[in-house]
């Protein structure tokens, strides 16, 4: 995981933040940005805080439904749809 690098003058940079919970919670962190010279001249801006929020939730779905779909009898190469109802 790269935690810095080089942003060349008037570029962007694409920056992905994964997120993974195994348990239902709100998380509200801040990350913070510093920006300095590669020069060596020990320029440095203010460090700009970036609010990140997420939110996991725990979905849990009703045991009363059908365990199993019975397509019957299908031909190779054919389709066949049968309809199935989630409900949050």
């Amino acid at each position: 995981m790269r935690t810095s690098g080089r942003l060349e003058p008037c570029k962007s940079e694409t920056i992905e933040i994964s997120f993974n919970s195994i348990k239902e919670h709100k998380f509200l962190e801040t990350i913070k940005l510093e920006v300095e010279d590669v020069e060596g001249h020990n320029i440095k801006q203010d460090e700009k805080a970036i609010q990140i929020d997420a939110e996991a939730f725990n979905i849990s779905l009703n045991e009363t439904i059908v365990s199993e779909l019975d397509f019957g009898a299908v031909r190779v190469g054919e389709p066949k749809e049968l309809p199935l109802y989630l409900k949050n």
